[in-house]
């Protein structure tokens, strides 16, 4: 069974990705944005294990595409800069026989709109053209 995850905004979070588990993050509204930037392996009873655990995330019905991969005893962690800004589900899972804990964040975009409008270039060269004349016409 899946897990649903809708953190707050600015938060720093952490979740658990469990083998068969996966964690769905959904988006509250458009512009919003999450980024992962952690992944460390769980503990494990098992001490001989060996194999590496992958962590892969998947966009709606996009193909699942792979993170990282976790290696005992040698890479335990691992730093990542994963940004979504999606309107659509992302599905976290994972292929091994260990949790990965995820840490991360989610953001507000800042603008609506963009910040120059096209208004605003139109005057801009409005006033450019002006000047280029001026000078032009002021030349013996």
């Amino acid at each position: 069974m899946a897990e649903f995850i809708k953190p707050k905004d600015g938060e720093i979070w952490g979740i658990d990705v469990k083998p068969g588990t996966p964690i769905i993050i959904s988006p509250d509204t458009e512009g919003q944005r999450f980024i992962i930037f952690k992944a460390a392996l769980g503990k494990s009873e098992e001490t001989s294990t060996n194999k590496s655990v992958l962590l892969q995330c998947q966009v709606g019905n996009r193909s699942p595409v792979l993170l990282c991969s976790l290696l005992p005893n040698k890479i335990e962690s691992c730093r990542l800069r994963a940004e979504f800004e999606e309107e659509e589900d992302v599905i976290f899972s994972v292929i091994g026989s260990r949790t990965v804990h995820l840490k991360g964040y989610y953001i507000q975009a800042c603008f609506d709109e963009p910040i120059y409008k096209e208004e605003y270039f139109s005057e801009y060269f409005t006033s450019w053209r002006k000047y280029i004349e001026i000078i032009e016409g002021n030349k013996p």
